[in-house]
């Protein structure tokens, strides 16, 4: 009967981490993102860049979470429109939830990107410029 117990609660565990495994990131993504990046990822015309199918956003994941804690004003090429809008800086999210907005947006819209760990986002937030 303990034992029954005990994989019962192991059991529960492993399915509610794995239930929602983007669910932070996609609350943090509709409450700092999707104002400009829209719902689905398309971006706003020609003000806020698509983060869906975005091939700045593929190859250069390396800067995503610079970007996403320091924000920036600097002109960005994406899918060969130029966007000139600033992004503002989310100083206040921690590393574990700038991973989890990573991890969301690189597994949704189609993106198709590997997660990101919280070391490699750690590391990168260490060497911003």
């Amino acid at each position: 009967m303990r034992y029954t117990f005990i994989f019962l609660c192991i059991g529960i565990i492993i399915f509610s981490c794995s239930e929602g495994q983007y669910q932070q990131g996609a609350e943090i993504y509709k409450y700092y993102c999707s104002n400009c990046h829209m719902e689905e990822g398309q971006g706003i015309g020609s003000a806020y860049p698509p983060l869906k199918n975005s091939d700045w956003y593929q190859q250069n994941q390396d800067l995503v979470a610079c970007l996403v804690r320091n924000g920036s004003h600097q002109a960005m090429k994406v899918n060969g429109k130029l966007y000139t809008a600033a992004m503002p800086a989310n100083p206040k999210l921690s590393a574990i939830e700038i991973t989890n907005l990573i991890n969301f947006i690189n597994n949704n819209w189609g993106n198709n990107l590997p997660d990101v760990t919280l070391i490699e986002i750690e590391n990168q937030l260490n060497s911003c410029k």
